[in-house]
């Protein structure tokens, strides 16, 4: 059964998706990653090339681009029956590439992601957006015929302590998530149709801000669709958690228009108050 804080994580990612693919399709912008976004794809690409390294004889299609030439090209590498990096797929209008896909003894093919975060310790830990994204591509490798066995995720070895050059059997660890995967699989149909839907709307969707903004990961429309909070806004409210989406949902955006009866703790009445009178405050407990 599907967990509330799963449900959550799905609809929040369905949010995200379906409003930035609204954006670049009625705006033709694409939204640009922000600094600490693209750091952290670059580190994704680092941890990737070691993870080629498992498979010397790898076939490599990343440098292709476009949507047929990689596919055409994953059709010519399937028969050679090697690993390959960024094998091109297509299914029902979608578009999938693995970062790696491996030959099996028995004719099948074996998915592995591969993440830049460390492997948990309890596989009942891993980030549930992970296994979406391997439910959505065997989805579609499936449906374009590819025969497959197991899903896994290559993760960083946590416990791996470095002495000379790194060894990237060490360096990585598989985790075998197939399980997990094909209970994921029945709802992305439906997935699928709800964002193909998305796409053909004239208009942008109008998603209110909310928390799923920032799960599973920071949208990238986020400077956009928040432009509306003035400078010291609620959500400034130190250690607010809560509070600023109740007082959001009441229609207060300023500091200082937050009503007297409404809970803070010390420090964040100080700060109301500091708002309010563009007084600074002292502590006078500090000073002694």
């Amino acid at each position: 059964m599907e967990s509330r804080s799963s449900r959550k994580r799905n609809t929040s990612l369905v949010c995200n998706v379906r409003k930035r693919c609204g954006f670049t399709i009625t705006t033709k912008r694409c939204c640009r990653p922000s600094t600490h976004h693209a750091a952290i794809f670059e580190q994704g690409h680092t941890v990737g090339d070691w993870a080629k390294k498992l498979f010397p004889r790898g076939i490599d299609l990343g440098r292709l681009t476009g949507f047929e030439k990689p596919v055409r090209a994953t059709h010519t590498a399937l028969r050679k029956g090697r690993a390959i990096f960024e094998a091109s797929f297509t299914y029902n209008s979608c578009f999938s590439r693995a970062d790696i896909i491996v030959p099996t003894e028995d004719g099948r093919w074996d998915i592995i992601e591969v993440k830049s975060s460390g492997a948990p310790d309890d596989i009942g830990d891993l980030r549930e957006v992970y296994l979406q994204d391997l439910a959505f591509q065997r989805y579609v490798y499936e449906g374009a015929g590819l025969l497959v066995r197991n899903s896994y995720l290559l993760l960083l070895n946590k416990k791996y302590l470095r002495s000379g050059v790194i060894d990237p059997q060490q360096l990585l660890a598989r985790v075998d998530v197939t399980d997990r995967v094909n209970a994921l699989l029945p709802r992305v149909p439906a997935k699928v149709e709800e964002m193909r839907g998305g796409l053909a709307l004239s208009q942008c969707p109008e998603v209110k801000v909310s928390r799923h903004c920032s799960t599973p990961y920071d949208c990238a429309l986020t400077d956009a669709c928040w432009s509306f909070l003035p400078q010291s806004s609620v959500f400034n409210l130190r250690d607010g958690r809560s509070k600023p989406w109740d007082l959001l949902a009441r229609g207060i955006l300023r500091i200082e228009d937050v009503p007297a009866d409404f809970s803070l703790n010390a420090q964040q009445s100080s700060q109301v108050a500091c708002h309010r009178t563009g007084l600074p405050y002292m502590d006078q407990h500090a000073k002694q």
